[in-house]
């Protein structure tokens, strides 16, 4: 080979890499592309997988807390249901019993009655 020849060749590979410097200097890629492309550089990368990662712990850590707060609002809503229940329940008895004395009463006088009649017959 000439040293001409060897001149070119290395005059060349010079050029390319100056154009690869620039490339990358200007879109952060070698081959020219748009550094957004799935051709990202290595940091670029394991910074966005980190945030991908942070955001889907974040999710499930916000979707756990709704659910713990769904449970909490829903045993405060049947402690709230049991108590009106059973204050209804003492109330029903309540009226039940003071029914069931006044028919207790009625059936006493209505035996009164009947004995009443059965003497005035006799007489």
């Amino acid at each position: 080979m000439s040293s001409q020849h060897i001149f070119a060749c290395d005059h060349l590979v010079r050029a390319s890499i100056r154009t690869a410097s620039r490339l990358t200097y200007a879109t952060g890629t070698i081959d020219g592309s748009h550094p957004d492309t799935t051709e990202m550089p290595r940091k670029c990368h394991d910074g966005r997988a980190k945030l991908r990662a942070q955001y889907k712990q974040e999710r499930k850590g916000a979707i756990r807390e709704l659910r713990k707060d769904a449970r909490f609002l829903a045993a405060e809503q049947q402690k709230k249901q049991k108590e009106k229940d059973r204050e209804y329940n003492e109330r029903m008895k309540r009226v039940f019993s003071s029914l069931e004395s006044e028919r207790a009463e009625e059936k006493a006088m209505e035996r009164e009655k009947m004995k009443d009649k059965r003497r005035a017959g006799r007489k």
